[in-house]
């Protein structure tokens, strides 16, 4: 019941956030309180379905074993509650030193040798508990167990797990988003089996919260840029510009605007089709994104009209600016 409870109120928490990193930062906090699963540390790792690669993206628990008394004397004394662990840790920007290692952690799957934790999570339909034994028997027990001498795969290797740790792919409708591996490496403990279930429902919870912040966000790309170029569309500029030019009053700097339109672009339409006439404007999109400064605002005004706001410059810079873009 009491863990029932913890995710029940972890899922709050997720469906509450706004941003995917504090959602994979919540999942975790999941997997490593003790009012919830309970694992000394717990790694995500993101699956790029183009590259075929899981690659280290968050993590949380200690580093070495004096960082693991350490935070379990910090948890004795402030007996904090699931919500305020939350709290604390979105509060906090700082990267622990296993975060840090985790992010240096990448493999490609396609390369996976026989007996690879991470290629059977993700073809699994569940959480995967391994065991380290000198026995190698590489199947797979009714319980969900494997034993193998050594781990397998080099981002479990780099690791260092303990005898026992669980390797679990976040799905959703089969198709895997990520990985997480977990263990109980500075207590000790064993893994518990009825626990699984308890994983699958957290991860579970979390691919659905994640497609739905994906999702809004792009609905809200979509509102703020132009669908054609992908640059900024006219609402989103006039809002950027008001925000510069407040900016540039209240710190006595600079901005320029420049508006740029095509010559004869009706013609190129008449005479090449609509489809010509929007690989023109994708192109000059392109051009000004490759030739203005990175903080430049650059947006499509509307037509074959073009509005660049330079920031932070003078009157000699904006003209060497727009010079360099006519040419």
């Amino acid at each position: 019941a009491p863990r029932q409870d913890a995710l029940r109120r972890l899922t709050r928490a997720m469906l509450e956030t706004q941003s995917i990193e504090r959602l994979r930062q919540i999942t975790l906090l999941g997997m490593t309180s003790s009012a919830a699963l309970g694992f000394d540390r717990a790694a995500l790792f993101i699956h790029d379905e183009e590259a075929r690669a899981v690659v280290g993206s968050s993590a949380i628990g200690p580093f070495d074993d004096d960082e693991a008394h350490g935070l379990w004397e910090a948890i004795e004394l402030h007996d904090k509650t699931l919500e305020e662990l939350i709290a604390d840790h979105m509060a906090s920007d700082t990267e622990s030193r296993f975060e840090v290692f985790v992010r240096t952690l990448e493999y490609d799957v396609d390369t996976a040798k026989p007996g690879d934790e991470v290629a059977a999570a993700l073809a699994a339909s569940g959480p995967l508990v391994f065991t380290r034994s000198l026995r190698s028997s590489g199947a797979l027990a009714a319980s969900g167990l494997f034993t193998m001498p050594q781990p397998v795969s080099p981002v479990i290797a780099a690791l260092e797990p303990p005898e026992e740790f669980l390797v679990s792919a976040i799905k959703l409708r089969g198709k895997p988003l990520g990985v997480v591996v977990a263990d109980n490496r500075y207590s000790r403990a064993p893994i518990e089996r009825e626990a699984l279930g308890a994983v699958g429902f957290l991860l579970d919870a979390s691919a659905l919260v994640l497609e739905n912040l994906r999702l809004l966000e792009s609905v809200e790309t979509l509102a703020r840029h132009d669908g054609l170029t992908g640059l900024f569309n006219r609402r989103e500029f006039e809002t950027r510009m008001q925000e510069e030019q407040s900016r540039a009053q209240r710190l006595g700097s600079q901005c320029a605007l420049l508006l740029l339109d095509v010559d004869h672009f009706k013609a190129v339409n008449d005479e090449h089709g609509a489809r010509a006439g929007d690989e023109l404007l994708q192109m000059v999109g392109v051009l000004l994104r490759s030739t203005l400064r990175a903080h430049d605002i650059v947006a499509r005004f509307g037509g074959d009209v073009f509005a660049v706001l330079v920031t932070d410059t003078t009157a000699e810079q904006v003209s060497a600016i727009a010079r360099r873009v006519g040419a």
